[in-house]
């Protein structure tokens, strides 16, 4: 990113839990796609072959897939069975959280969205929400709102 254009590319990152945090804020030109729709190409389209290699390279030797329908079905009946009752079903094959209140059980940053949603990802093996732990070898693209 920093030779095709970005030079305040952050170099990712390892946590602790071997997840690989890379962030390319949402303001960056083209974003971590490369394409920003307007006006063309940016730095990332230069580099996702590489950001996809890593995540082939880490997620696929961990039988990571898009959960279905019906393993999205039992997330959610788990969220609202283990205290987050107002947990939506998923539309299709996504969960969406999108317009939460702040504070409410729904939002991101409440701590018992996220314990309840570990929880559940450790007894349905889905993880469908962000913010919660995934398992070792995930890379993590995050998009912070930038400068």
């Amino acid at each position: 990113m920093r030779k095709h254009g970005d030079s305040n590319q952050a170099t990712p990152t390892i946590d602790a839990s071997d997840i690989i945090h890379i962030i390319i804020p949402l303001t960056f030109r083209g974003g971590w796609s490369g394409y920003d729709g307007q006006d063309g190409y940016g730095p990332g389209w230069a580099c996702r072959p590489y950001i996809f290699a890593v995540i082939d390279g880490f997620q696929d030797p961990l039988n990571l897939q898009k959960p279905s329908t019906a393993e999205l079905e039992k997330f959610s009946e788990c969220m609202r069975t283990n205290g987050i009752s107002n947990f939506p079903d998923p539309m299709g094959n996504i969960i969406s959280l999108h317009g939460a209140p702040p504070g409410s059980d729904l939002d991101s940053n409440n701590p018992t969205l996220k314990k309840v949603a570990e929880l559940c990802y450790k007894k349905t093996g889905v993880l469908a929400l962000p913010n919660i732990t995934p398992p070792p070898g995930w890379v993590d693209v995050e998009n912070p709102a930038g400068p």
